[in-house]
């Protein structure tokens, strides 16, 4: 509608144009040179305007010629330009694709004529690690941090670090990595590769002091960090075992007191204070951690214990017994108690009624010891041929109960499960 608009009035201004110059009777006349040009007005005016016009456009097209050069290099600048964007496209979906290799290539040849190369040259370091070319991500990195203006970027030194851990030289990585953590301490990539080389190196002291500060990045929710704390304690108490009780007592002492009740915690220092012959020690902590939550784990454990008061030790057990009649853990529990102090023939009673409920391999042993003493060598030569049967058809660390291994190890979760990437 306002094309149909302006056409009208253009065509009725020169409609009214060409009237008016048809009743004009003026003219210019030129005198040069002895010429004398005579013309009407409009037709003066006409000739005028196509001359502006005709002056206007050789200025130009001489201006072009000119600099046709620069003109042609401005055209291919932005075809190399446009390409360039198109190989960092598909450079970038080809990483997160998980195609290495054409991400590596594309990124290179992208980064050419882009106005952040060092974007390219980073993700394509990244890439090349992926493919385990570790000399030509290190060049990339160099290359990307000489582009960069900011020469103190953490991405360099991040990158720098997780290379070296991908080569397994975790001490380097940590001696290039830990230093950050003073001023970068919320950083979440940082504490994610930090945390990752120190379960490498099971440092686990450190992984107990860097669980807060996961934390509250937001890398870990309190129940992962929860069990990456107690993994981390298992370990040290398994570790401080073989050095020296002291060690083990200091360690115990510096745990949080919520982790005290901690099954895999429990069994572990209970384990390790009877290697070192403190039974009635053992006996007591064991003790009230099942009277405050019910564990077979502990149970069984505690029928180990050699207490120097077995008179007590085994009250507590059989009134444990009127609670948990079926179980049969328990009643090998006592049957292992009733041994300890020699009363044979109740130690029978539970050792078969734990058969009776459950058969272990553990229990016909005990039983086939115990008909040893009584001098019931058949009998206890069949005992033990059905617990080493039982032994064969078990995988030498198949957990038997919550988490315990056939052995008597708690079988706890690896850290680095316990981290995502």
């Amino acid at each position: 509608m306002i094309r149909i608009f302006v056409s009208c009035v253009i065509l009725a201004l020169a409609v009214w144009a060409g009237v008016a110059m048809q009743a004009s009777h003026g003219y210019v006349g030129i005198n040069f040179a002895g010429w004398t040009i005579e013309a009407p007005i409009w037709l003066a005016i006409i000739a005028l305007i196509v001359t502006s016009v005709l002056i206007v456009s050789a200025f130009k097209a001489v201006h072009i010629l000119m600099n046709l050069k620069a003109f042609f290099h401005q055209l291919r600048t932005e075809r190399r330009l446009k390409q360039a964007k198109i190989k960092t496209t598909e450079g970038m979906l080809a990483f997160l694709e998980g195609d290495w290799q054409t991400a590596e290539e594309n990124l290179i040849e992208g980064a050419a004529c882009i106005d952040l190369p060092f974007i390219n040259y980073i993700f394509a370091a990244k890439a090349a690690g992926e493919l385990d070319q570790l000399e030509k991500a290190e060049q990339y990195l160099q290359t990307a941090e000489k582009l960069t203006k900011n020469k103190e970027s953490l991405v360099y030194t991040l990158k720098r670090g997780q290379l070296l851990g991908q080569q397994h030289k975790w001490t380097e990585a940590l001696a290039l990595l830990e230093p950050l953590l003073d001023k970068h301490g919320t950083h979440p990539q940082l504490l994610r590769t930090v945390y990752k080389i120190q379960v490498h190196q099971k440092n686990w002291m450190k992984i107990i002091e860097l669980v807060p500060s996961l934390i509250k990045a937001k890398i870990l929710s309190e129940e992962k960090a929860i069990d990456a704390q107690k993994h981390a304690y298992c370990e040290l108490i398994l570790k401080a075992e073989s050095v020296s009780l002291a060690e083990v007592k200091a360690l115990w002492k510096e745990m949080p007191k919520a982790y005290h009740s901690d099954n895999h915690l429990v069994y572990l220092y209970a384990n390790a204070l009877m290697q070192y012959h403190l039974q009635d020690e053992a006996e007591s902590i064991l003790r009230q951690t099942i009277r405050r939550q019910w564990s077979e784990v502990l149970i069984k454990l505690y029928g180990k214990v050699k207490s120097t008061l077995p008179q007590k030790q085994l009250a507590f057990a059989e009134h444990w017994l009127k609670e948990q009649p079926k179980s049969a853990i328990l009643l090998l529990t006592v049957g292992r108690i009733c041994l300890h102090h020699q009363l044979w023939g109740k130690a029978q009673r539970y050792l078969e009624a734990s058969i009776t409920l459950c058969p272990l391999p553990e229990t016909f042993s005990e039983l086939g010891k115990l008909l040893m003493k009584l001098n019931k060598l058949e009998e206890a030569a069949e005992y033990f041929r059905h617990g080493l049967l039982m032994l064969t058809n078990l995988d030498d660390e198949e957990p038997l109960l919550g988490g315990i291994t056939s052995s008597g190890v708690a079988k706890l979760e690896p850290a680095e499960h316990i981290l995502q990437d």
